[in-house]
């Protein structure tokens, strides 16, 4: 993949080329790029590769699990029992009504989720970002 010699680690005088990646044959085609990218915190450098899969995977239905770190989210408990005091407004409770809150929690918690991990992946791109203008 790389042209020219490229070395992972260094230290004093010493370079090699330790970090890699391996890819099966057949997945090969859809390694797209693969760089070095120089870290701060250690004397080997970051291995960085991207695939382009395209729809070459499929994916279909899955088990829903809840990720119950969130519980511990002081955001997302205030969010929850606000959501939950509007959505859960009946004066009969059936087993249709419990099957659809249901749902309904478990469409706000994917949300909710889907929403945070948006914020963190912007925040550490940006703390990237002013890492390398410090470089």
């Amino acid at each position: 993949m790389f042209p020219k010699k490229v070395f992972s680690w260094q230290k004093n005088n010493v370079a090699c080329r330790l970090d890699c990646f391996y890819v099966i044959s057949s997945f090969s085609e859809t390694v797209s790029n693969c760089n070095y990218l120089p870290c701060p915190f250690s004397d080997h450098d970051f291995v960085y590769i991207s695939f382009n899969v395209g729809e070459s995977i499929s994916i279909g239905k899955s088990y829903w699990k809840l990720n119950n770190s969130i519980l511990k989210d002081e955001d997302f408990l205030i969010s929850c029992k606000y959501y939950w005091k509007i959505i859960s407004r009946t004066d009969e409770i059936t087993l249709n009504w419990w099957n659809s809150m249901n749902s309904f929690i478990k469409a706000f918690c994917i949300d909710y989720s889907k929403s945070k991990n948006r914020d963190l992946f912007v925040e550490r791109k940006l703390q990237n970002y002013m890492f390398f203008l410090l470089i």
